[in-house]
């Protein structure tokens, strides 16, 4: 559970990082450098990619393992494919995990239209970035412990009901140019804590599948588990922003002008009602399907230990 809880810490704060100076990074490059603002988003891009794969060259070059467990024989792509098939929760996790990328980018993907142009305080997208950061940051860290005191059931559970809230509390305070600071970003804390919690309750599900596929199907595959969950998250970030995406044009959107009633009543219909009943789905997915928990997955590592006992 820690190293999960440090992974998704660091990713938060180069995430942040990003939703934190990004605009600012941009005008500097764009306007503040008499071009426009479409040239400032290419140049940040062209710099985040070189930037990004010297930080990939510095980590093949210098990170080792110091465990080398050799497969015994090579995993057939049939196998792969067999191994993802009776593997059921790994399956429900895949979905899951899916289905709450789209939700989350639904908010976090299009924020800076909700800041633009129905708050009408474009600064409040930074200040979006360091909450995140921090209650998010909290959040990771009281993991272990939340964990260890409740239960990873309890507190996957808790985090759905905080994304819920979080997310219907943002519709209901930040509905015009009005809306209070503080309020907006109280309720927005909630979803913030809730997403920390849930992003490092996935994956530790995820870790637990490992061990469910070497209980039922005889191979233990955490290259094949850890694969999909980076697919997974990709394929539901693309498709909330093609989602995004076609949103905004069936709302009518325009850019740089003041949006009509119409088209900022569905922005903010799809990025919080929506969200929110989506997170609500998945709580119920949670609850029905999946098993990993309590005396049924101990059984499955006490059996483990006599099946690996066997095998020596």
């Amino acid at each position: 559970m820690k190293f999960s809880m440090l992974s998704r810490l660091f990713a938060t704060f180069g995430g942040q990082m990003m939703s934190t100076i990004g605009l600012l990074v941009i005008a500097c490059l764009g306007v503040n450098m008499g071009a426009s603002e479409s040239d400032g988003y290419l140049r940040f891009a062209v710099i985040v990619a070189i930037v990004f794969n010297i930080c990939e060259i510095i980590c093949v070059r210098n990170v080792s393992e110091h465990v080398v467990i050799k497969n015994k024989r090579d995993i057939k792509l049939s196998e792969v494919l067999n191994f993802l098939k009776e593997n059921d929760q790994l399956l429900i996790i895949i979905f899951m995990t899916i289905l709450q990328q789209i939700a989350v980018f639904l908010w976090t993907g299009m924020n800076i239209y909700f800041f633009k142009y129905v708050v009408c305080h474009e600064e409040w997208f930074s200040i979006f970035g360091i909450v995140n950061f921090i209650v998010g940051s909290i959040g990771l860290i009281a993991f272990p412990s939340l964990a260890n005191k409740f239960s990873r059931k309890v507190v996957y559970i808790l985090s759905a009901i905080l994304l819920v809230l979080g997310l219907l509390g943002m519709f209901f305070v930040g509905d015009d140019h009005k809306a209070s600071v503080v309020l907006f970003f109280s309720v927005a804390s909630l979803f913030c804590l809730g997403n920390a919690l849930a992003g490092v309750s996935t994956t530790v599900m995820l870790a637990d599948t490992v061990d469910y596929g070497e209980y039922k199907c005889g191979v233990r595959s955490e290259a094949i588990v850890f694969s999909v969950q980076t697919f997974t998250a990709k394929f539901g970030s693309a498709i909330a922003g093609f989602i995004g995406a076609m949103v905004l044009s069936l709302v009518g959107y325009v850019p740089n002008v003041m949006q009509t009633a119409d088209t900022i009543l569905g922005l903010r219909l799809m990025m919080f009602v929506a969200s929110a009943s989506l997170f609500i789905i998945i709580l119920f997915i949670y609850l029905k399907f999946y098993k990993l928990n309590g005396s049924f997955y101990q059984n499955i590592l006490d059996e483990l230990v006599i099946m690996r006992k066997n095998n020596n």
